[in-house]
C-alpha cells in the first residue's frame, strides 16, 4: 500500500452528490485484499464519495465493523439549530407559477428533518451500545464474585470477550450546563453513591440540576475542570450564539474558536468526572 496523502481523502470525502463528482483512486492505493461491490468499482479503480450515501454519520461502522470499529468514541453533534414548521405563505398564487419554489423549499425542510431523524438514532444507538457495554460488565463482575449466571444471561452475553466498558463522549452544541445534568441517569447516580457507602435514598431528583451537581460532587465527582471551561466559556448564555456559527470557507474570529473549544472541553471533562474517574 504506498501512502495516501490527507489532502485526498479530504478530497473523498467532500465529494457530495450531485454538487460533486465521486473521486477515482487506482486500487493499488488501498491495502491488499480490500473488495468493494462491483457498483463502485471498475477495472484497477474505485470510486469514493461523500459518506453520507450510505450512512451520514457513520455510527454503524464505528460501533460494528471489526476492522474500523471503535470501542471508545467521542461523539460531536453539530447539527443546524432546528425551527417549527412555518408552511408557505400566499397560497392565492398561481400553483403552476410558485409550485417550482414552494416545492423546493419544502423539499429542503424535509431533507432537514431526515437529516434530524438520522442524528437522533445515531445519538440514541451510541448510547445504547454504551449502556449495553456497562450492562455487560457489571453481570461479568458478578460472575467472577461467584454467583450463578442464568442461562438466559450467559445467552445474552454470547461468546463476546471480556472488555472494559465503553467511553462515550458526548460534545453537543447546542449543550447547556443544567440541561446535561438534568440527564444524567438514575442508574449512575445509584451506582456511584453505592461505591460511596451511601444509600440511593439520599439521590435528589433529575429534575432539580445544581441539586444533581452539588449531589455528584459529594461523591467526590471532581467538576472543577468543567465549571472552569464553562466559565471561561461565558456560561449558558454563549451556547445561543454558538450554535449560529455557520461552517464555511471563511475563517472563525478567534474568540469564537476559544469558545468552541472551550464548550467542548467542559462536556469532556464532566463526562470523565461522572462516567469514568472511577472507571476499573
Amino acid at each position: 500500500m504506498s501512502a495516501l496523502p490527507i489532502s485526498q481523502a479530504v478530497v473523498a470525502s467532500a465529494s457530495y452528490p450531485i454538487l460533486l463528482p465521486p473521486f477515482v483512486l487506482d486500487i493499488e492505493k488501498f491495502p491488499s485484499g480490500t473488495s468493494c461491490p462491483s457498483s463502485f468499482t471498475k477495472p484497477g479503480s474505485i470510486y469514493l464519495s461523500d459518506g453520507g450515501v450510505l450512512e451520514n454519520l457513520g455510527v454503524q461502522t464505528l460501533l460494528r465493523s471489526r476492522r474500523f470499529g471503535s470501542w471508545d468514541i467521542v461523539q460531536s453533534d453539530a447539527g443546524a439549530l432546528d425551527s417549527e414548521w412555518e408552511g408557505p405563505v400566499r397560497r392565492d398564487q398561481s400553483k403552476r407559477c410558485w409550485i417550482g419554489l414552494l416545492g423546493g423549499w419544502s423539499l429542503e425542510r424535509v431533507v432537514d428533518l431526515m437529516s434530524d431523524k438520522q442524528t437522533r438514532w445515531a445519538r440514541s444507538e451510541i448510547f445504547n451500545a454504551q449502556e449495553r457495554s456497562w450492562l455487560i460488565d457489571e453481570v461479568r463482575e458478578r460472575e467472577e464474585l461467584g454467583f450463578d449466571l442464568s442461562e438466559e444471561l450467559r445467552a445474552f452475553l454470547g461468546p463476546s470477550p471480556i472488555r472494559k466498558r465503553r467511553r462515550i463522549m458526548f460534545v453537543g452544541l447546542g449543550q447547556k450546563w443544567n440541561s446535561f445534568f438534568k440527564r444524567i441517569p438514575r442508574w449512575r447516580l445509584i451506582e456511584l453513591a453505592a461505591r460511596a457507602g451511601q444509600a440511593p435514598t439520599s439521590i435528589p431528583p433529575r429534575g432539580d440540576p445544581s441539586a444533581v451537581v452539588a449531589y455528584l460532587e459529594s461523591l467526590g465527582c471532581d467538576l472543577s475542570a468543567a465549571r472552569r471551561h464553562h466559565c471561561q466559556m461565558g456560561g449558558d448564555r454563549v451556547v445561543s450564539c454558538l450554535k449560529k456559527v455557520k461552517t464555511s470557507f471563511c475563517p472563525l474570529p478567534r474568540d469564537t474558536i476559544c469558545h468552541l473549544g472551550d464548550h467542548a472541553a467542559w462536556q469532556v471533562h464532566a463526562t470523565h468526572a461522572i462516567y469514568y474517574a472511577d472507571a476499573r
